[in-house]
């Protein structure tokens, strides 16, 4: 039950960051995973996903931090997505700087964002065993309005 706790404040932030550009959170979804499930295997039912919002919070921090630290213990690759580049490299920079460098950890995250890819990020992500792959966010559709 604890790590379904985990992904609460990540999902609130998504529907926050929704709300915040008259785009549905189903809208977001679909767009996210439209380019996520393309790191992963043919036939892929589901994977974890943490959204980073604009305002990331110490919070965000922490539960990401949490959830590189969980890979100690199994293989994992899951998706941290954003429409706002800085606030996924802070958020990510930040969660590997806090988090212990073990070469036990074997997470592998898919960063689907405005980003194609960054050195440092990659470098961060490293140091902690950690990989990272990039995938290319487009932009939420312009609000056509009425």
């Amino acid at each position: 039950m604890k790590e379904s706790k985990k992904f609460f404040t990540p999902l609130l932030l998504l529907l926050l960051a929704c709300a915040a550009h008259a785009e549905s959170p189903q809208e977001t979804y679909q767009r996210v995973n439209a380019v996520a499930i393309q790191a992963f295997p043919k036939g892929t039912q589901g994977y974890e996903l943490f959204w980073v919002a604009s305002e990331a919070s110490s919070e965000s921090v922490n539960s990401l931090t949490r959830l590189i630290g969980a890979a100690k213990r199994q293989k994992a690759r899951w998706v941290v997505a954003s429409d706002d580049a800085a606030a996924i490299k802070s958020s990510l920079l930040s969660a590997f700087e806090a988090s212990t460098a073990s070469r036990r950890i074997r997470t592998e995250i898919v960063v689907v964002s405005p980003l194609s890819g960054d050195q440092e990020l990659v470098d961060a992500a490293k140091r902690v065993g950690a990989s990272l792959e990039f995938f290319v966010l487009p932009p939420p559709p312009a609000d056509s309005g009425p």
